[in-house]
């Protein structure tokens, strides 16, 4: 499970709700795992959310970062996320036979990456929004990523 913290923090009220409802997303698909709930009508929803909302929450984030030092790279990062589920999506729908094994190894796997994903980019990336819009400082958020 993601836990909210400082540490994800990025002191941008609008981006850190955001950020909150995505990862209660993620979570909840990692407790459908866990709780072995998890049926292919739950994964392909939590799957269309968590592409869908991703990219109108890049896009408000991106706005947010706009003339910061970090917004070309955030935005090659989202580019690269959207892009990335969007063929797992495809590649989720395009099967045709899940059995419960199938379906729970490939929900792992992909919640393991995509949380990966998102709990990296966070930190290491949308930190530095706040620090460009003077929410945090740049010692609380170290060196930004190299482009």
């Amino acid at each position: 499970m993601i836990r909210w913290s400082k540490e994800v923090e990025t002191g941008v009220p609008a981006i850190d709700v955001q950020h909150k409802v995505l990862i209660r997303n993620f979570n909840s698909l990692e407790k459908h795992i866990e709780e072995g709930t998890l049926t292919y009508d739950i994964l392909r929803e939590e799957l269309l959310f968590l592409l869908k909302y991703a990219e109108w929450h890049f896009g408000n984030e991106e706005r947010c970062a706009t003339g910061c030092y970090i917004a070309e790279l955030n935005r090659k990062q989202h580019e690269w996320y959207v892009e990335h589920f969007t063929k797992l999506y495809e590649e989720f729908k395009a099967e045709t036979d899940w059995t419960h094994d199938k379906l729970y190894d490939w929900a792992r796997k992909v919640h393991r990456e995509m949380s990966q994903w998102l709990l990296n980019h966070v930190i290491r990336t949308d930190r530095h929004i706040g620090v460009c819009l003077g929410k945090l400082k740049p010692e609380d958020v170290g060196p930004a990523p190299e482009q």
